[in-house]
């Protein structure tokens, strides 16, 4: 009997985040990604030290990898960060595509 052929259901999965500058995050995770249609860099937000909220104002994805713009200079060395990203922001590159089930306050490694 040959092995089932179960389609895939389940959406990408946040790996990691870090912020590389101080106004980006990268987001990777465990599959390629694409965007939603239309863009919706509103739908992420940054909690920057507990409470000042940064709202996104572009995302790019490549790969596994979702950059994150935020305003300029939005964290600091020492800051604690974490990030919120909305379920119409991205997809899984599947045919049909799973979208993300969003993510709220992952912890977001800070190394500035």
């Amino acid at each position: 009997m040959p092995a089932a052929d179960w389609p895939d259901k389940v959406g990408p999965v946040i790996e990691s985040a870090t912020v590389t500058v101080g106004n980006v995050i990268d987001a990777v995770f465990d599959v390629n990604l694409a965007k939603q249609v239309p863009d919706n860099p509103s739908g992420i937000v940054a909690k920057v030290n507990d409470g000042v909220y940064k709202v996104a104002t572009n995302i790019l994805v490549s790969s596994k990898t979702l950059t994150i713009t935020f305003p300029a200079a939005s964290f600091s060395s020492g800051d604690d960060v974490e990030l919120s990203i909305s379920a119409d922001v991205v997809e899984d590159t599947e045919v049909p595509a799973n979208p993300f089930l969003g993510a709220n306050d992952y912890p977001v490694d800070n190394p500035l």
